[in-house]
């Protein structure tokens, strides 16, 4: 039993030293206002207050932001417009506007599909006139070597220091342990 329990002291409370008998076995160990607690208590202590722990989980969360950036060139692109004109030339007056919009895919091989849209309407003197029309792009590179292993190769990079990162993390989390219960 801990000596926290020998002395029936409720859980999460310590023991600070105020008298150390000299030459006995504990004053070679014991300094006057040392604090004793149990070795969870100090694990858990080094845990939250190791820098070198907290700069692993910074990094951690710096390479989660580096995967999103990757996936994120893969995300949809929405484009949208409006213009308005007014005129007046001699005696006529005109009223047109027009309405576009755009979204864009892009492709792990190099290219990007597109679905547009445009209409407008003009009020000119005397009558009135409206055109709509629709839209795709394909676009993809002849001469970019490699398809989708280039294409995806900031995905994978990402991934893989994901795994890195995360296993580094883990690993600093047991040196640090280990170091405690050996002091």
């Amino acid at each position: 039993p801990t000596l926290t329990s020998q002395l029936g002291l409720p859980n999460g409370s310590g023991l600070v030293v105020v008298h150390v008998v000299p030459d006995s076995p504990a004053a070679g160990v014991l300094k006057l206002h040392d604090i004793l607690l149990k070795l969870d208590e100090c694990v858990e202590i080094a845990l939250q207050n190791n820098l070198g722990l907290k700069l692993s989980e910074i990094n951690d969360r710096s390479v989660d932001l580096e995967l999103r950036r990757a996936y994120a060139k893969y995300l949809p692109t929405f484009t949208a417009g409006y213009t308005n004109s007014n005129g007046k030339s001699g005696g006529s007056h005109t009223n047109k506007g027009s309405f576009s919009t755009t979204i864009t895919q892009n492709t792990p091989w190099g290219g990007s599909v597109s679905l547009s849209g445009n209409a407008s309407e003009s009020h000119p003197l005397g009558g009135a006139s409206r055109s709509a029309d629709v839209g795709v792009t394909v676009k993809q590179p002849l001469w970019k070597g490699a398809g989708t292993d280039v294409g995806l190769h900031d995905i994978r990079t990402a991934k893989i220091n994901k795994l890195i990162s995360r296993g580094n993390l883990e690993l600093d989390v047991q040196a640090l342990i280990f170091d405690v219960r050996q002091a």
